[in-house]
């Protein structure tokens, strides 16, 4: 009996192992996406201080040409193209503040599958000790003479 309750956690252990594994497959897996929404935030920023640098410029040639309409054309062309690159890095940065909270949710998942685990296994090892006393007692009764009654010696 005692060895199927040590198979049993042999079998809970191997399963707690196997969550924590995938538990750590899944932080890395959101580490590496974090890199990648950083490096696009990143990207998302320099385009937009471009893209307001490019539209700053087009403001400043529009205030010597105030009535060319190609530079007014162009004055709206620069200032879409800095509200696009303003929408992009809001997005970037929403994704990478995402990216971050779900990283900090599969940590929290993945220590606790450790403590699971951890406690699996200690469980096991308290099983197996058990029974390893259990066997020793039985060796012990079965080299050790019986006592005689005293009533019939």
């Amino acid at each position: 009996m005692m060895s199927d309750q040590i198979d049993q956690l042999k079998t809970i252990v191997r399963l707690r192992k196997r969550d924590l594994e995938r538990c750590a497959h899944d932080v890395a897996a959101v580490r590496q996406a974090i890199v990648a929404a950083q490096v696009q935030e990143e990207q998302a920023a320099r385009a937009c201080a471009d893209a307001l640098a490019s539209r700053a410029a087009a403001m400043t040639e529009r205030l010597g040409q105030p009535c060319d309409p190609l530079v007014q054309l162009h004055c709206q062309a620069v200032s879409a193209r800095a509200e696009a690159s303003q929408l992009l890095r809001t997005q970037a940065g929403a994704a990478l503040a995402e990216a971050r909270a779900l990283a900090d949710r599969l940590k929290r998942e993945w220590l606790r599958a450790q403590a699971r685990h951890d406690a699996m296994l200690q469980e096991l090892e308290r099983a197996v000790q058990s029974w390893q006393r259990q066997v020793g007692r039985r060796a012990e009764d079965e080299v050790r003479p019986a006592p005689i009654p005293a009533m019939l010696a």
